[in-house]
């Protein structure tokens, strides 16, 4: 799958935008099947359906780069991208941002056709993904994969229509770093964990991008979801249910300052031999509880220390 996948997204090369990764970018992370782990085979009748999905998909985008788009317009109105965004959400994505590729949100030994990106996020149901690490989670994962590949696809094609340059993205071992894209485009804040939080649905999210010729998209000037690492660094709930104890309680930043809390040396080979895991999106109090239910009791918590801290800060003045 992943040399599959990087050959298809590889076309781009040809596409006269093209922008590569940088020297010094972020290697992608390997997917669970690059690891020598030893695997349940039994699973594999309950994933077939899914995983027959993610082919087709990968297959659908990968004739939308062998037969590039003629596009007639760069500029979109601001009527057109509100029906982008219908027809995104009515063939199953669940919130639409916008971000401008940079070349150290590309991969390593990757490119893209265009800088521009629309990027795409669908829920993953709580139910089967609670139960992680799972044949169950596990399969509503490849679910997603493919829901999005397919979403991603059919949005592509919706944009060619109408006359612009569109490709879509492969959801799984895909070209950019989804997580730090869909953060870019305000989508929501990465966690300790690694994986996006989302106000719709948590970390319960799976993500793909559709590259675009669009230049006027409607990108974010700011992130309003900064404060959600704040509440990581006090719950640390993932840090301390990860089986293998791959994330740190201090994260550090890499070569572009971007934090991160995992140790993929660690996360990765577990993920392989446990169903891709998944135990730290399954009990992220964001998954779990919701998004706003968390947000309005840490910022009570937050105004109370600050009216407690004012109130001391004024009782030692007195006092001296």
């Amino acid at each position: 799958m992943t040399n599959f996948v990087k050959h298809v997204e590889g076309q781009a090369a040809a596409v006269d935008t093209a922008v590569y990764g940088r020297e010094h970018s972020r290697q992608r992370m390997p997917l669970p099947e690059d690891y020598d782990a030893k695997r349940n085979y039994a699973d594999l009748p309950k994933l077939f359906p899914q995983i027959a999905r993610i082919f087709k998909g990968v297959l659908g985008s990968y004739t939308r780069y062998k037969f590039p788009a003629k596009a007639s317009k760069s500029e979109a109105s601001v009527a057109f991208i509100a029906e982008l965004e219908q027809f995104a959400r009515e063939n199953g994505a669940t919130a639409i941002g916008y971000a401008r590729i940079t070349p150290d949100l590309i991969f390593k030994d990757f490119v893209i056709p265009h800088q521009n990106a629309i990027v795409l996020i669908s829920e993953m149901r709580k139910e089967p993904f609670i139960t992680a690490p799972s044949v169950e989670s596990m399969v509503e994962v490849a679910k997603l994969y493919a829901d999005t590949t397919q979403i991603a696809n059919q949005l592509s094609s919706y944009l060619r229509k109408h006359g612009f340059s569109a490709y879509s993205g492969v959801s799984i071992g895909g070209s950019v770093d989804h997580t730090r894209l869909a953060e870019k485009a305000g989508l929501g804040k990465i966690g300790y964990h690694g994986s996006l939080i989302s106000p719709e649905h948590g970390a319960r999210v799976r993500i793909n991008v559709v590259y675009t010729n669009i230049e006027n998209l409607p990108y974010p000037t700011s992130n309003e979801h900064d404060w959600v690492l704040d509440f990581c660094g006090m719950c640390h709930k993932c840090i301390r249910k990860c089986p293998p104890q791959a994330i740190r309680q201090d994260p550090e930043p890499d070569l572009d300052g971007r934090i991160s809390a995992i140790d993929n040396t660690i996360c990765g080979p577990f993920m392989a031999a446990n169903h891709g895991c998944g135990v730290c999106i399954a009990v992220c109090p964001f998954s779990l509880a919701g998004y706003e239910k968390i947000q309005h009791g840490f910022m009570a918590a937050q105004a109370k220390r600050k009216q407690r801290e004012m109130v001391e800060k004024e009782r030692d003045v007195e006092q001296n």
